[in-house]
């Protein structure tokens, strides 16, 4: 069934809203192990606190996910559901996989694109916030219709803490790590390698790639 166009127009705006509150009311935190290991690659954090992010983003999943549907229940609204890949053959593998892959790739170059590429002086105008964080939600919102063969969750933790609070226990199958980590960690790595050919001054793990110039100022 082809949802109406106010419940396609609902559906964008609640979940944009949803970011940008929740990276406001939050003071910007990594909430997503694949923009980590992202960050992580291009030197943007250290070992310890990449571990740190990625720890404390599995907790807010395994705390969230009972806590959010017990205020669904009370309030009457439909039961959650969550990205869930259930493995059939090796195509079906491949389609996660790659829309993962291809999910965090395009997240973590929009995160370049509308927080470090815009002049300096249009960062430093108190609407920018505003404006970078809405296309950023926007744009996940956009990932999660067209990427959809995983779910989708292009989030290794929701993709783990929803299949641990709907089964009861770890996933044991290798494909839920192949898809929902190795893939998505892939695809921010492939993003961060991309942005260091583009950025003479960045490195990836430590080495710069295209000579060390000098980056054009903003």
């Amino acid at each position: 069934m082809v949802p109406s166009y106010s419940t396609w127009m609902r559906d964008w705006a609640f979940h944009t809203i949803g970011v940008v509150v929740a990276d406001w009311s939050c003071g910007g935190p990594h909430v997503n192990p694949g923009v980590t290991a992202c960050m992580w690659s291009l030197g943007k954090c250290g070992t310890l606190q990449a571990a740190v992010h990625v720890g404390a983003q599995l907790a807010g999943g395994l705390v969230a996910f009972p806590l959010l549907q017990l205020i669904s229940d009370l309030t009457g609204q439909t039961r959650l559901g969550g990205p869930e890949y259930k493995h059939v053959d090796d195509d079906g593998l491949k389609a996660a996989a790659f829309d993962e892959f291809m999910a965090m790739l395009l997240l973590c170059i929009t995160v370049f694109v509308v927080n470090w590429e815009p002049p300096k002086k249009l960062q430093k105008h108190p609407a920018f916030y505003w404006v970078k964080q809405s296309l950023t939600g926007f744009a996940i919102r956009g990932l999660i219709v067209y990427f959809p063969a995983a779910g989708p969750a292009i989030n290794p933790a929701l993709g783990t803490t929803w299949a641990i609070y709907s089964t009861g226990s770890w996933p044991t199958e290798t494909q839920h790590y192949m898809v929902y980590w190795a893939a998505s960690i892939a695809g921010g790595w492939a993003a961060a390698l991309l942005y260091t050919l583009y950025k003479p001054s960045s490195t990836f793990f430590g080495q710069k790639l295209t000579g060390g110039g000098k980056d054009k100022k903003a």
